[in-house]
């Protein structure tokens, strides 16, 4: 997946099943972990939380199970 999308770009990929939201946390965790040591910018990263919600999205979605 390309990051940053825009608002939109998210929007239209969760909607037309381009990719789970538990796919869009995993990207921008992943960008997180590749950038933040170098930026500092984030103090705290909740990944148990993310991957909370994006599980019940993807439930709301129609998405059988993701990880």
């Amino acid at each position: 997946m390309d990051l940053p999308l825009t608002i939109k770009d998210t929007q239209d990929g969760l909607i037309n099943k381009k990719f789970s939201a538990v796919e869009l946390v995993d990207s921008y965790l992943a960008r997180i972990t590749k950038y933040n040591k170098e930026l500092n910018i984030f103090l705290t990263v909740t990944e148990n939380e993310a991957y909370k919600k994006a599980k019940e999205i993807d439930k709301i979605l129609g998405y059988k199970d993701t990880k």
